[in-house]
């Protein structure tokens, strides 16, 4: 249960827009993403973002909580990248699981948390094992 806000509350989010927001399973973290290249992440309860993810060097378009207990973020970006940040880690760093894909405009992550699909602008879908960075191949019929 997300705790309760006091009307009116709201973070302040980013140097610059803002594309994208996702709730942890924990109801008590956020994630949000921006063209300012970055991604943060904020606790409900002290009301504040409390890490920062830098490493894209575009617009971060999509981000998503991944891995058990939400203890990892995928994020796509601009720059053609599909990156997974570890969060168990003091100061979390980028791990590529896949470059030169284009101009990425959606993610989602599996209900267990274990693949991430992902597409933009070069009409291809990409799914990838987060743990491994192995791409699947679409089934057909």
């Amino acid at each position: 249960m997300i705790p309760s806000l006091t009307k009116g509350f709201r973070f302040t989010l980013h140097s610059s827009k803002a594309y994208g927001f996702s709730l942890c399973n924990d109801g008590k973290t956020a994630i949000s993403c921006s063209k300012d290249h970055s991604i943060k992440i904020w606790d409900f309860e002290k009301k504040m973002s409390y890490k920062s993810l830098k490493g894209h060097s575009d617009k971060v378009r999509g981000a998503d909580f991944c891995g058990k207990g939400g203890n990892g973020v995928v994020s796509i970006s601009d720059d053609g990248t599909l990156k997974y940040w570890d969060l168990s880690e003091e100061q979390p760093k980028s791990k590529n699981l896949a470059d030169e894909l284009g101009k990425l405009d959606s993610l989602t992550v599996s209900a267990d948390g274990s693949l991430v699909c992902c597409g933009g602008e070069n009409m291809t879908l990409t799914i990838k094992q987060i743990d491994s960075g192995v791409a699947l191949a679409p089934q057909s019929k």
